[in-house]
C-alpha cells in the first residue's frame, strides 16, 4: 500500500512539473506553437505558420505574425495577433482547444479562379480532426478582406466588380458550438466598410443551427447602408429535401445598391416581403409585397412538376401601381409618355400554366380600374417548337380615357392569330365600341373586322352617330 501511494504522489508531482513547464517555460510555449502548426498540417492542405507565441498558458495564450497559406503556398490568411484562452486539460490529449478567441487585424486575400473562390481544403484524416472543437467566443476586431480574380478580364461584368469588392474595418462577436451532433452559430454582431463604395455592412445578426437532419436559420437580420433585410429559414436534408424561408421584412435602396448592382433603376426605395416554401419538386411562394413611392404589389405562386415539367399559377391579389412608378423600374421610354400623367391602376389578375418539352401553355385573366375608368382581360397564350405561337386575348373596357385629348372610349376588342412576324403572321382582330367620345367629338357605335392571313389582309369598319353613319372597307391582294 506504501509503495502504491508513493508511486501516486510522484505521477502527480510529474504530472504537475509537465504542467507548469508546457504552460510557465519559453520551450512550453514554442512548443505549443510547432504542435499547433503541426495540428493544422494534418488537418489541412497548407501551412501554418506561427511568429511567437507568448503568455501564461494556462490563463492565455498570445499569438502574433500568424500566417495561413494554401496548398499552392499563396498567403490565404494573415493575423497580427491572437488572444485565446485554451483547455489546458486538451493538451494531456495533444490538442489545442479554446474557450475564447480574440482575432486582432486579420487580412483575408480571397482568390478566385473562374468565378469560385479557393478555400482551404480538409484533409480525408480518419478520426476526429485536431482541429476539431466544441464551443468557443470569438472576437474579431479591425479585420480586412481583400478579393483577388484569376483566369477572368476584371471588369467585363457587374459581378467581375461585384466580386472585387474589398472590406474594411470588420468587426464581429460570436458564439460557436460546434459538437458531433448539433452545430450551432451565435453571430451576435458584425460590420464592415465597403472600399471606395461609401457604404458600411453593420447590425449583422445570425442564429444557425445544424442538425443530422437540418440546418436552421433562426434569425439573420442585414444592414448594408440604409437597406436593411430581415429574415429566417430551414432546410431540411434527410429523406426528401425540402427547404423554407421567410423575409420577413426587407427595405432596398437602390440608389445605393446601385454602386454594387449598376443595373438596377436609380431613385427608388422598396419594402419586400415573402415566404417561400420549396421541395425537389415544388415551389410555393406566398404573402409576396412589393411597396415603392405609391405603388403596391400583393401576391403569391406556386409550381411543381419539376424537373421534367413545370405546372405554374401567379396570382395578384387587388394590387395599386402607378405608370410613373413602373417607368422607373423599367428601361427609359418603355412606358409611352401619355402614359406617365395618368391615375393609378388598381390590378387583380390569375395567371396558370405548363411548360414541357420547349412547350408553354398559359391562361390569363385580370380586371380592375385605369385610365379613369374600368376593364377585364382575358388571354391564352401557347408557344410550341412545332407550331410557333399562337394566342387569344379578349379585352373589354369602360370610359378608358387615351389619347388623342378628349378620347373616352368603352368597348370590347377580341384578337385570335398565330405567329409574331409579319411575314407569318395569322390573326383576327374584331372591336365593338358603344357610346364614346373621340377626340372631343361623340360617337354612338364603332365596329371593326381586320383579317390577315397569310400575304393578304381586308378590314372594314362601320360608324355612326345619331342618324349619321360611315362604313369603310379595304384588301390588299
Amino acid at each position: 500500500m506504501r509503495v502504491f501511494l508513493y508511486s501516486l504522489g510522484a505521477l502527480v508531482l510529474c504530472c504537475t512539473l509537465l504542467y507548469f513547464a508546457a504552460t510557465r517555460t519559453e520551450v512550453g510555449r514554442e512548443a505549443l506553437g510547432r504542435q499547433i502548426e503541426a495540428q493544422f498540417a494534418s488537418s489541412y492542405f497548407g501551412e501554418l505558420e506561427i511568429g511567437a507565441v507568448k503568455g501564461n498558458l494556462r490563463r492565455q495564450v498570445f499569438l502574433s505574425n500568424v500566417h495561413f497559406y494554401d496548398e499552392d503556398g499563396q498567403l490565404w490568411l494573415s493575423i497580427d495577433s491572437v488572444v485565446a484562452t485554451p483547455r489546458w486539460n486538451a493538451l494531456l490529449g495533444r490538442r489545442f482547444e479554446v474557450g475564447s478567441v480574440k482575432v486582432v487585424r486579420p487580412t483575408l486575400s480571397l482568390r478566385y479562379d473562374r468565378g469560385r473562390p479557393r478555400l482551404l481544403r480538409r484533409r480525408a484524416t480518419p478520426g476526429n480532426s485536431a482541429w476539431e472543437f466544441d464551443s468557443a467566443d470569438l472576437v474579431v476586431e479591425q479585420g480586412s478582406a481583400t478579393r483577388i480574380l484569376r483566369d477572368t478580364p476584371v471588369g467585363t461584368s457587374w459581378l467581375d466588380r461585384l466580386l472585387m469588392v474589398n472590406l474594411s474595418g470588420i468587426n464581429a462577436r460570436a458564439t460557436i458550438e460546434w459538437g458531433p451532433s448539433t452545430k450551432y452559430l451565435d453571430i451576435a454582431s458584425l460590420e464592415a466598410a465597403l472600399v471606395g463604395k461609401d457604404l458600411t455592412l453593420h447590425d449583422v445578426q445570425v442564429q444557425l443551427g445544424v442538425d443530422r437532419d437540418s440546418v436552421l436559420f433562426h434569425h439573420f437580420n442585414l444592414r448594408l447602408g440604409s437597406s436593411h433585410i430581415r429574415s429566417s429559414g430551414a432546410i431540411a436534408h434527410a429523406g426528401e429535401f425540402a427547404w423554407q424561408a421567410s423575409l420577413d421584412a426587407a427595405m432596398l435602396d437602390f440608389a445605393e445598391l446601385q454602386t454594387l448592382l449598376p443595373w438596377l433603376p436609380p431613385d427608388v426605395r422598396m419594402r419586400i416581403a415573402s415566404r417561400v416554401r420549396a421541395t425537389a419538386e415544388s415551389v410555393y411562394v406566398t404573402g409576396v409585397s412589393l411597396t415603392w413611392n405609391d405603388s403596391r404589389v400583393i401576391g403569391a405562386g406556386t409550381a411543381s412538376g419539376m424537373p421534367d415539367s413545370i405546372v405554374f399559377a401567379i396570382d395578384l391579389a387587388p394590387s395599386t401601381v402607378t405608370p410613373a412608378d413602373v417607368a422607373v423600374l423599367l428601361p427609359e421610354g418603355a412606358v409611352p409618355t401619355w402614359l406617365l400623367g395618368t391615375g393609378p391602376t388598381v390590378l387583380a389578375a390569375a395567371t396558370s400554366g405548363t411548360f414541357a418539352s420547349g412547350a408553354l401553355r398559359t391562361r390569363t385573366s385580370a380586371n380592375g380600374r385605369a385610365l379613369g375608368g374600368s376593364y377585364s382581360l382575358t388571354a391564352a397564350l401557347d408557344v410550341s417548337p412545332d407550331f410557333g405561337w399562337t394566342y387569344e386575348v379578349d379585352v373589354s373596357g369602360d370610359a378608358l380615357a387615351l389619347p388623342p385629348a378628349g378620347t373616352m372610349l368603352s368597348g370590347r376588342a377580341e384578337l385570335q392569330g398565330e405567329g409574331v412576324s409579319f411575314d407569318s403572321l395569322d390573326a383576327k382582330l374584331t372591336c365593338t365600341l358603344g357610346p364614346s367620345l373621340v377626340a372631343g367629338r361623340a360617337l354612338d357605335s364603332l365596329h371593326l373586322d381586320a383579317v390577315k392571313v397569310q400575304q393578304q389582309a381586308a378590314a372594314a369598319v362601320y360608324a355612326s352617330r345619331g342618324r349619321e353613319s360611315i362604313a369603310l372597307t379595304a384588301s390588299t391582294d
